[in-house]
């Protein structure tokens, strides 16, 4: 059964790298990759905490294709 989750049902939260990694399966060196390429949300915070907006990451893993 497909996931039905949306940003909208979760508060908003800011995301830390591991739990990013966690949550698309992807590892850091790969998330960086794909953000310079614009294909991924931008994350920040200040200089040095990165973090990224949940509602984003759940809209980028709802993009992406079925596996």
């Amino acid at each position: 059964m497909a996931d039905k989750t949306k940003a909208a049902d979760f508060p908003e939260k800011a995301l830390r790298e591991g739990e990013v990694e966690n949550m698309v399966g992807l590892k850091k060196s790969r998330i960086r990759e794909l953000e310079a390429a614009g294909e991924f949300p931008g994350g920040g915070f200040g200089a040095r905490s990165v973090r990224w907006l949940q509602s984003e990451i759940l809209e980028y893993i709802q993009s992406r294709p079925a596996a």
